[in-house]
């Protein structure tokens, strides 16, 4: 008895409406060292690729419309590095008997330390939201 909500006309309109929020270049450097910094972590084998760096762009410009803003902040990406890019990440053994010993939740937090270590968060003053379109 369910019935659609949305059809794909809706789904392509807010697909092209998220490509359209504001994410100010600082942001985009930031997810772009994020990304690189899962590849420099030494609990990993294999880091999240370019395709992780668009995917989190993606998700936090859709998260961002989702909360009635036109433009990306810090804490979207921050509260998406994890959800978005863990499982495009191959973590070593040490890491793996690590995340058995503390729990799966502490060790990604530990991860997602270093890697924000490596790559920290860009100061508000960086971020210009002046342009931020109407």
């Amino acid at each position: 008895q369910l019935q659609p909500v949305v059809d794909l006309d809706e789904i392509e309109e807010l697909r092209v409406a998220a490509q359209e929020l504001y994410v100010s270049p600082v942001i985009q450097r930031w997810i772009v060292d994020l990304v690189r910094a899962t590849r420099e972590v030494e609990d990993v084998s294999i880091g999240a690729s370019v395709r992780g760096s668009l995917a989190l762009e993606r998700a936090v410009r859709a998260w961002a419309m989702l909360h009635m803003r036109s433009y990306v902040v810090p804490e979207d990406v921050e509260l998406l590095f994890v959800p978005v890019l863990v499982h495009r990440v191959v973590f070593r053994p040490a890491f793996l008997a690590e995340a058995r010993k503390v729990g799966w939740d502490a060790a990604i937090e530990g991860f997602r330390e270093r890697c924000l270590a490596l790559a920290p968060r860009p100061r508000p003053e960086d971020v210009d939201l002046t342009v931020v379109p109407a």
